[in-house]
């Protein structure tokens, strides 16, 4: 028997699906159209609740271009939805570095010119040049921000948790039968076993990211247009029990928490001591122990395993 047919009752000869089936809604044609719409539908709220607060930044409509033209060009083999915007950050971040050269006002406004007439840009990057111009010159270094939080959040939410294991903090020039700074929170793993001190190695957990922030955009919700902060902001972004946390932080446990990642501990905490002012230097070495234990507790640091 041929595919597509079937054979009658009375022994005739068969009959094609096509002529027996009654189709009483619309036409193939109109339910893939809204099949269509429908996905793009769901890719752009599934976008937008990723990254709230680059739409906050600038508009639903001109994002929406934006993913469209992401999703177009480099399409998702993911089986999971939220996969279609998985490259949206490297993309919009190589976009924005030219229109970090200026920050607000005429500059931002002949950046977003210049850029726009750069026949070398892709189609998302253009689309990005065409929604800062029609925001009026929207300050490269707010977009920026805005990316760079949204995948903070986006990328702990993904990231594995780990319970904390703090450790307590023994000052490097203490003596061996000194008392160290206990942390508030009892050890489990490497560190139930060993003391913590300057000669061991951290882990940063996946999930942690430092973002400084010069702009009003941790509320993603807002509608209102971010504004300048007075004072720089700096904020560590991590994965808890319960979800994510954005925690605000001192400026000097910023820049240990950045440096510590990349080098040994008591270099870093030395870095940070004599980087501030020789008037305040007594009371920030004071602050360090503390801010070691708050990262272990918090599950930002873990102690790494023994060889």
């Amino acid at each position: 028997m041929q595919r597509g047919t079937f054979a009658s009752p009375s022994g005739a000869a068969p009959v094609a699906l096509r002529d027996v089936v009654v189709d009483d809604g619309p036409g193939a044609a109109a339910r893939l159209a809204l099949y269509h719409e429908q996905a793009w539908k769901r890719f752009f709220v599934t976008a937008q609740q990723q990254y709230p607060r680059v739409v906050r930044v600038l508009g639903a409509f001109s994002f929406n271009r934006i993913v469209a033209a992401h999703v177009g060009a480099r399409p998702s083999s993911s089986f999971d939805i939220a996969a279609i915007v998985d490259g949206l950050f490297i993309a919009l971040r190589a976009a924005l570095r030219v229109h970090l050269r200026d920050d607000d006002g005429d500059a931002a406004l002949s950046a977003a010119r210049d850029a726009a007439r750069d026949e070398t840009r892709d189609e998302t990057a253009k689309l990005l040049d065409d929604a800062l111009l029609r925001g009026g010159g929207v300050a490269g270094a707010l977009v920026w921000q805005a990316l760079h939080l949204d995948e903070a959040e986006r990328r702990a939410f993904r990231a594995p948790y780990r319970e904390p294991n703090s450790a307590p903090y023994r000052e490097p020039d203490s003596a061996p039968d000194s008392k160290p700074h206990r942390s508030p929170r009892p050890r489990t793993g490497a560190a139930a076993t060993n003391e913590f001190d300057s000669a061991d190695r951290i882990v940063v957990a996946r999930s942690f990211a430092l973002v400084r922030l010069t702009w009003d955009v941790i509320d993603g919700a807002s509608t209102a247009p971010p504004s300048r902060l007075p004072n720089p902001r700096h904020v560590v972004v991590a994965r808890t029990a319960t979800g994510v946390a954005i925690v605000d932080v001192h400026p000097a446990f910023a820049r240990l928490l950045a440096r510590a990642a990349r080098e040994p501990l008591a270099a870093a905490s030395a870095h940070v001591v004599d980087a501030v002012p020789p008037e305040v230097r007594d009371h920030v070495r004071a602050l360090v122990p503390g801010w070691i234990d708050e990262a272990f507790a918090r599950g930002w640091w873990h102690v790494a395993d023994p060889g």
